[in-house]
């Protein structure tokens, strides 16, 4: 017979067995729970990056930086900074943090680079809580496009940090150094602001927005030199004025547009890119230019016009200045050229070439008209690429062509 005792025993003791083992196994998931990290809502990301943003500020204006290490190090721009005989200056510099001005030092680095990728480091001795820092990204984290960055800075020279979040919408190598384009809103003043990425609950900052990514043609380029010629003198391109002036309410308008404009995506310089800033070896950025019009001119032919590209990659090369030929008088009449630069703008100045290349010893221009226009493009981007901050475009420069070395003259 069946004794129904027992197996009620037995049966309780694989009960309990199975309670004891299940309430193991939910400790041991609640614990797996705790120990992983947990995500950050968005503001909290942004109290975490508050600390680190600073307004960087000279008599040019106020962009921003942000520190980059544990011993108040600020990382921002170049191109903010201002710059005197070609180098660039701490003068009339303030670094602002949370309230508190600091006046920094340049921290010695290798100023070819600090051009080539728009990067400078100051030496500020900003006292910061390194408790929970934020760290640069892992050198074998990849980036990739979809992923959510978040950003700050000081826009259009506002008084107050103002943050965002976008995510990464390309990723690409320029000249060896690596970008990424934001879809979030970057307009002047966000320039050196940090870029930062969440991973697994916690913050690193992956790079430093460098600039709105905006394209600006000849044709706009020429537009704006003619709004600023009828607005300095007393002539008005033959308009009568009385009272409010309407060409300078048109020129107002335009500067405010232009001013406010943001394409909606920034680009940022990937973090990691900052130790070539201490590398002695230097950064070169391959140019070149190319003839859009080669054919030769006779008579009232079309002009020589061309780009100058940066030779990176030729299925899609990045247009950095343009050109076209400009002619003083007919047939062997002298010649020059109108340049405008994409990035920063430069306007479009126009240059009258000495000596007359049809009439110089040993040219062979009639032969190679293209190499004269190339070449002299060629030469201007290179003089202002070694300093993206200088202001005013070269009054004169020479460079070789056609056997001849020439003389480019700026003309008013």
């Amino acid at each position: 017979p069946i004794k129904i005792e027992g197996v009620n025993e037995e049966l309780m003791r694989l009960v309990n067995q199975m309670q004891q083992t299940i309430s193991s196994l939910s400790q041991e998931v609640k614990s797996l729970k705790e120990k992983q990290p947990q995500k950050l809502t968005t503001s909290e990301v942004y109290d975490r990056m508050r600390p680190l943003i600073c307004t960087i500020a000279t008599t040019r204006g106020v962009s921003t930086g942000f520190i980059g290490s544990g011993d108040g190090r600020v990382v921002t721009v170049m191109h903010s900074l201002l710059f005197k005989n070609g180098q660039a200056s701490a003068d009339d510099l303030w670094v602002g943090n949370q309230g508190t001005p600091y006046f920094p030092t340049f921290l010695k680095c290798n100023p070819h680079n600090g051009v080539r990728l728009d990067m400078c480091v100051f030496e500020a001795k900003i006292p910061i809580d390194m408790s929970a820092p934020i760290e640069f990204l892992p050198d074998t984290f990849v980036l990739k496009e979809g992923m959510k960055v978040y950003f700050a800075g000081y826009p259009l020279s506002q008084s107050v940090e103002t943050f965002h979040k976008g995510r990464i919408s390309s990723v690409s190598i320029e000249n060896g150094i690596r970008y990424f384009t934001i879809d979030g809103t970057v307009v002047p003043g966000n320039s050196g602001g940090p870029v930062v990425i969440q991973i697994d609950g916690k913050l690193y900052i992956a790079g430093m927005i460098s600039s709105a990514v905006a394209s600006f043609d000849s044709e706009y380029l020429e537009t704006e030199q003619k709004l600023a010629k009828a607005t300095s003198g007393g002539s008005h391109g033959g308009i009568s004025i009385s009272g409010i002036e309407p060409i300078r309410a048109i020129s107002l308008l335009h500067n405010a547009i232009k001013n406010n404009f943001s394409t909606g995506v920034g680009k940022a310089i990937d973090i990691r890119e900052m130790k070539k800033l201490f590398s002695n070896e230097n950064i070169e950025a391959p140019v070149e230019f190319r003839i859009l019009n080669e054919l030769p001119v006779r008579g009232g032919g079309a002009p020589y016009s061309g780009v100058v590209t940066d030779g990176e990659d030729q299925k899609k090369p990045v247009i950095k200045a343009k050109y076209i030929e400009i002619r003083y008088g007919n047939g062997k009449g002298n010649r020059g050229i109108r340049i405008a630069r994409q990035q920063p703008l430069t306007g479009s100045p126009i240059y009258k070439f000495s000596p007359n290349p049809h009439t110089a010893p040993n040219s062979n221009y009639n032969k190679n008209q293209g190499e004269l226009y190339g070449q002299a493009a060629l030469t201007f981007y290179r003089l202002l690429d070694q300093n993206q901050n200088q202001v005013q475009v070269p009054q004169n420069f020479e460079f070789d062509a056609c056997n001849p070395t020439f003389t480019a003259t700026q003309q008013n």
